[in-house]
């Protein structure tokens, strides 16, 4: 009996041990990114992060180019003056109006060089761009869309704009949660881009 005893339990401690093996390994291995088979400089990569919930047509995006061509768009509504980051180089922004919408677009191309673009192209892929599956948003509304562009093969998903920890369970969503807080990070922390991102607040005009 005994003997039955310490073989159930031994048994049991090695399925424990397996289980915390499965559970925790996005600590130990780092996922593998789809590489793209394509090599056509009209692939693209983009981040539109919505940070105005009370109004999802308020975005800031950044669309960048596997040749290093690169656009920023911000939608406002008529109302909200937070443009201070557009102001300062007005000229270099196409401005569209859509009067039945409220909403102004500006829109900007080049506003990287050709090497930094190349660079957040290229760490887009290899955080795992092609592999991001949609994930719940964050509580606060802010969202994050993520899309790409491969030999014409198109891939989106919706998600948090920030990500904390991103522990989670089942492994998979782990490493999901994993991949888009490395995604969202090459732009939140690029600081040519990190001033366009933001949207925090409701800009009242100066009177």
């Amino acid at each position: 009996m005994r003997k039955a005893m310490n073989m159930i339990t031994s048994v049991l401690g090695v399925l424990l041990l397996l289980f915390a093996a499965y559970a925790a390994y996005p600590l130990y291995m780092t996922p593998t990114s789809t590489a793209s088979t394509s090599n056509d400089p009209d692939d693209w990569v983009s981040w539109t992060f919505r940070r105005y919930p009370s109004n999802p047509e308020v975005y800031q995006k950044l669309t960048v180019w596997r040749d290093g061509r690169n656009e920023v768009e911000i939608t406002r509504e008529f109302t909200d003056y937070d443009t201070e980051m557009i102001s300062k180089d007005m000229l270099k922004w196409e401005i569209a109006i859509y009067q039945k919408r409220g909403i102004r677009k500006f829109t900007r191309k080049g506003i990287l060089s050709q090497e930094q673009a190349t660079k957040l192209f290229k760490k887009a892929l290899a955080g795992g761009v092609l592999d991001v599956r949609s994930i719940k948003k964050s509580n606060d509304g802010c969202s994050l869309d993520l899309a790409a562009s491969m030999g014409g093969n198109a891939v989106s998903a919706t998600g948090p704009d920030r990500v904390g920890a991103p522990v989670a369970f089942p492994p998979g969503k782990w490493v999901m949660r994993k991949r888009w807080k490395a995604l969202a990070k090459i732009v939140d922390d690029d600081p040519a881009m990190r001033v366009f991102m933001v949207k925090t607040a409701y800009t009242e005009p100066v009177k």
